[in-house]
């Protein structure tokens, strides 16, 4: 009887699954290990910050390889957002508040930022050779210890998003009268 249970839940998540965004996010995460593996095991990752000057290319592979790369990021964010509203929608029907969906968003991007600080940062200074990446980031140069990267902005995100969902009520609510103004 479990069993047919399990199964019977297991396929009403499967069935309510839109593909589309988990393939999404599949082809980005292989993008995303195709960038990371060209800096770690190929050690063919130029540098790009802002305050550098653009890396130089010597054949077309590398180039194409870090220009689909770029796609990353943007996905992620895109795909993070519509799951926000998505997953918020589908936990308000089942009755939870606005503070449990903001506290559960705001937990899952604390612990994305501290991951971000505290494991992916210091793998990407033992990337390096275990040297601490020597970049003039800032007017004042110095070595880069903390580095705010895509998964501390996903966190910060998740948090700011969550605040806005609070704020929807009152968008839907202005929708009338500013539409009727127009």
């Amino acid at each position: 009887m479990f069993q047919d249970t399990l199964l019977t839940s297991y396929q009403d998540v499967a069935r309510t699954r839109l593909t589309w965004i988990d393939t999404s996010r599949g082809l980005l995460m292989v993008l995303m290990a195709l960038d990371h593996a060209n800096y770690f095991i190929r050690k063919m990752h130029l540098v790009e910050f802002w305050s550098l000057s653009l890396p130089q290319y010597h054949s077309l592979l590398p180039f194409l390889t870090r220009f689909v790369t770029h796609l990353c990021a943007p996905g992620f964010f895109f795909i993070r957002g519509i799951s926000i509203v998505m997953f918020a929608d589908s936990r308000y029907r089942i009755g939870w508040s606005r503070i449990q969906v903001f506290r559960h968003y705001a937990i899952r991007g604390v612990i994305l930022i501290i991951l971000q600080l505290f494991i992916e940062d210091p793998a990407w200074l033992i990337g390096n050779s275990g040297n601490v990446v020597q970049t003039n980031l800032s007017p004042g140069g110095g070595d880069v210890w903390f580095h705010f990267g895509v998964l501390s902005a996903l966190g910060g995100a998740m948090i700011a998003c969550s605040l806005l969902l609070h704020c929807r009520a009152v968008f839907m609510a202005l929708q009338v009268p500013i539409g009727s103004l127009l």
